[in-house]
Order: structure tokens, then sequence, then C-alpha cells
């Protein structure tokens, strides 16, 4: 059998894709945070000006405005104001640093991947090594209901648990070259991206079996219903190690039992990107 595919509700606050990074793209991504609360704080600032000189004009009485900060009429609507603000905020912040480590990561992924465009060659690849694949989809499962009226390899779709999650399930798949040879991507472990694609209805009784059969907590739910869907034929962008494996179906059609798969390791989970061309019949 093979390793299990992916099926993780994942935290973007520890998002794994950090691993691609290298130091100077974890400091960018560190600042850009920095950058977001920086401008928050200049916004409470604004506002606490503002609340001022509102209060000032309308009372005509400055002494409103000149009691001690802390008790003063504006500090109290100041302080408001940025406790109303601080979670939403925060989850702002989240997903700022999340999509800096997707386009940062991809960006790593790719200078650091070879590629490989005979899937034939893959075999001869040495052990370990980062390898990048572009191809189509063929899926190994399905998602127990469709999406959109077609069975689907997997999905993404963006969460909210107090904090931006993303429910990543995509099953293992084989990865078609232009001459057809398979590539067998084990996401298990992996991250995978993509514009959203799909509109799921919440007065759809199929939608909602579908979130039902992805298993998320009571808490979970999703943030505006929008998934990334991938379906069969799908074209993607696949960047992973190149290692191997035992599957032992393959056996029961007099094949070896060591499969070379493209997967994850502990330190750079597989990415799995969309890509601008035509879906093709697999």
């Amino acid at each position: 059998m093979l390793p299990g595919p992916l099926h993780r509700l994942t935290r973007l606050k520890e998002d794994p894709a950090e691993g691609w990074l290298t130091s100077i793209d974890r400091t960018i991504v560190l600042v850009k945070g920095w950058a977001a609360w920086a401008v928050w704080a200049v916004f409470i600032r604004v506002a606490y000006q503002a609340y001022r000189y509102v209060i000032a004009t309308m009372s005509g009485d400055f002494d409103l405005t000149q009691t001690v900060r802390i008790f003063s009429l504006q500090g109290f609507l100041t302080a408001a104001t940025g406790a109303a603000l601080i979670v939403p905020m925060r989850r702002l912040v989240i997903r700022i640093r999340a999509n800096t480590i997707a386009k940062l990561a991809k960006e790593a992924a790719t200078a650091q991947a070879a590629e490989v465009d005979d899937f034939l060659s893959l075999d001869g690849e040495p052990e370990g090594r980062l390898v990048s694949l572009v191809g189509w989809v063929r899926g190994h499962g399905y998602l127990y209901q469709p999406v959109a009226g077609e069975r689907a390899v997997g999905l993404t779709l963006r969460c909210q648990d107090g904090v931006p999650f993303v429910m990543e399930s995509v099953h293992n798949f084989d990865l078609l070259d232009e001459a057809g040879q398979p590539a067998l991507v084990l996401t298990g472990g992996g991250r995978v991206y993509g514009d959203t694609n799909v509109r799921l209805e919440r007065a759809s009784a199929g939608d909602r079996q579908l979130l039902q059969s992805l298993d998320l907590p009571a808490t979970a739910l999703p943030t505006d219903w929008n998934a990334f869907v991938i379906r069969d034929g799908d074209p993607v962008m696949v960047i992973g190690t190149k290692t191997t494996v035992q599957d032992l179906t393959q056996l029961q059609r007099g094949k070896a039992a060591a499969r070379t798969a493209i997967a994850s390791t502990k330190a750079r989970p597989l990415l799995v990107f969309p890509l601008a061309a035509e879906r093709r019949e697999v």
C-alpha cells in the first residue's frame, strides 16, 4: 500500500511551506507581518486624533479632550475601536504572511528543483533530489462527493476557527507528461495552492454533504465557500523530492513493488500549483 494522501486542516500561522524559505525569505515574511501591525498602530493613532477633534468640535469644550488620556472620552473610543479590530487584524496579518510564504516558497522551490520533462528519466535521478514536474492529473482516488457535478481528486477550502485555516484533501495521483508517461505523486504532508475555481452553495444539499465528508471540526466554518478543486486532466506543476516507495499492488500486475515517486519530506512539503493551460482527457 502507498502512503496515505493529504487530508489536513492546515494552520496558516504555521504554514509547512515555510520549510522551503531561505533566511532572507523568512526575514521578508517577518517584516511584512510587523509592517502590517505598524499600519494598524498608525491607524489607531489617527483614530485617536480624529475622535479628539470631533469631540472638541461638537462640545465646544476642549477640557473634554484635555483630561488624563487614559480616562478621556476619546481614549475610551480609541480603545474600543482597537479592541474591535484586533481579531480581524490578527487574521489579516496571518493571511498576509501566508500569501507571502506561498509566493516565496514557489520561487525558492523552482530555483532549487531540477526540471524533469521526460518522466521516464525520473528513475535515473538521485534519491532525495528536488525535482519539478509539469503535467496533467490522473487521480488514484476521488472525494466521496462530486464537486460542481464532477468527481474531484481533491480540493482546498479556506476556513475560520478563531484564526485562518485551509482544509486540504487531495488523493495521490499520477502526473502525465506530454507523451502520456506517468509520474507517481504522493500528496501526504504536501501543500496545495491555487485560486478558487468553484463556488460552493450553502443551500445545496450536495455541497453540505461534501463539507460533512471532509470531517471538519464543528467550530471550523468555511470563510467564503469558495474552493480550489483539482480534477482529472487539470494541468499542474509539482515540486517535491524524488523517493522510492513500496507498492505491493504492483505485484498483482507482474511488476516490481519498488516505485519512483515525488513526495514530501519533513523539511520540505510537496508543493502543487495549477497552471494556465488546457485540461486534457486522461
